[in-house]
């Protein structure tokens, strides 16, 4: 007789994407009734200290109604802070130049009911919320300090094994290991990978102007330069992509010397802008699994794609994998159906991976037009812009797509459980 597994599911890989697929199969809200074992190499609480790695995640609206219902939405609110316009330039000539592009970034689609498309908030609040809730969980266990160390081959169940030496038998695990994924290479997935050639500094700024939630991205050859505003009105969170040796000496400078730099690239919108804690700086590459699933096995978040930061869609992107993997397996623990069979787990990559393949590649694509610094192709880009700044019906399209609130959507996304 077959021995029963440990758990239904392990997950491996506790950042944002790894907790929210966690609570999404197995949290207070979820009605399948599986279990999840969230294993992590570190404590879930670090990476929502203060300061733990600068970044700030652009929530678009669909994200924020599947974190809502996943009982986050009262945690989240004060951290939240909607972006209600978004403003364009190309910065081609080095100073800031007069705006090409403004959204009213509101979702108009029957999902969206006019709300903003996306919220920014801070890495820390979202990953504190997600790691309280999922430590609260009964049908979540969680093992910290540990990472999985190698799957066995699979069978009836997938037996995997800790760093520490423990084994756990599994009926399904999930990879959200990161775009370097240990488990997508022992799991024999091909993947493709590349390097954009640049760094992004990521950091909060103070300003002396309010926000009044704008967003502005300025395109650079180096890179774009994004200011995300923050709740209280004179903070944001600063996305700033430079060429690996800039970025480098960049992050070399003292505080005096690196607030100068910063001045210059911002412009006069906020006033003055000083940094607002430390700084941080992450090398760019995209990545994109071919395939997303083995038996027993799946990949999300950027283990299966790493996009580039140009459209801030990266945990947006994870999340759409998130609330599609999760309703596929409750229907089939529903019906009673093995969750690791592949022919249940196809449906999920069907599901995600053109979408993923599309948004990968267009930002890719917008990053190397709008990093080309050739006089006529900004010249041609710039009149692009203009057209589409005219052409009401097609920002309107754009921002909705923002939102994710268009196409077939999982029940999550639609702030609905599974």
């Amino acid at each position: 007789m077959a021995q029963a597994p440990d758990t239904d599911i392990v997950i491996a890989g506790g950042g944002p994407v790894g907790m929210a697929q966690a609570l999404a199969i197995a949290g207070p809200g979820a009605r399948a009734k599986l279990s999840v074992a969230l294993v992590n190499p570190q404590p879930l609480r670090d990476a929502g200290k203060p300061q733990s790695d600068g970044r700030a995640y652009n929530l678009a609206a669909s994200s924020m109604r599947m974190l809502a219902a996943l009982g986050l939405g009262e945690a989240l609110a004060p951290h939240a802070q909607p972006i209600h316009d978004i403003i364009v330039t190309d910065d081609g000539d080095g100073g800031a130049r007069p705006p090409l592009l403004n959204f009213d970034n509101r979702d108009e689609t029957p999902a969206g009911a006019g709300q903003p498309a996306s919220y920014i908030i801070a890495a820390e609040h979202l990953n504190a919320a997600l790691a309280e809730a999922v430590l609260a969980a009964p049908a979540i266990e969680v093992f910290e300090g540990e990472r999985v160390a190698a799957p066995g081959a699979p069978g009836a169940a997938l037996a995997v094994r800790l760093g520490s030496g423990r084994e756990i038998r599994t009926r399904l695990l999930i990879a959200a290991d990161g775009r370097a994924s240990p488990l997508r290479a022992a799991m024999g997935l091909k993947s493709l990978s590349w390097p954009h050639h640049q760094t992004a500094i990521v950091m909060a700024v103070q300003h002396e102007e309010d926000h009044l939630g704008r967003a502005y991205e300025h395109f650079r050859a180096p890179g774009p330069f994004a200011v995300l505003p923050l709740p209280g009105g004179h903070q944001s969170s600063l996305v700033w992509t430079e060429r690996p040796d800039e970025a480098k000496r960049l992050m070399e400078l003292d505080d005096e010397a690196f607030a100068a730099e910063l001045e210059l690239r911002c412009g006069t919108e906020l006033g003055k802008v000083r940094p607002a804690g430390k700084r941080f700086a992450y090398p760019l590459t995209g990545v994109l699994a071919q395939d997303y699933i083995a038996p027993r096995f799946a990949l999300i978040g950027d283990a299966a794609h790493g996009i580039h930061p140009i459209a801030g869609q990266g945990v947006n992107l994870g999340y759409r994998g998130v609330a599609a993997l999760a309703e596929v397996l409750s229907e089939a623990a529903f019906l009673g159906r093995d969750i690791g069979a592949v022919d249940v787990l196809e449906a999920y990559q069907q599901w995600r991976r053109f979408d993923a393949m599309a948004l990968v590649a267009g930002c890719a694509a917008l990053n190397e037009l709008f990093a080309n610094d050739n006089g006529l192709v900004r010249a041609m880009r710039d009149l692009g812009l203009g057209a589409v700044e005219r052409i009401a019906p097609l920002k309107r399209y754009f921002v909705n797509e923002a939102a994710g609130s268009h196409g077939d959507l999982p029940r999550l996304l639609l702030g609905e459980p599974v």
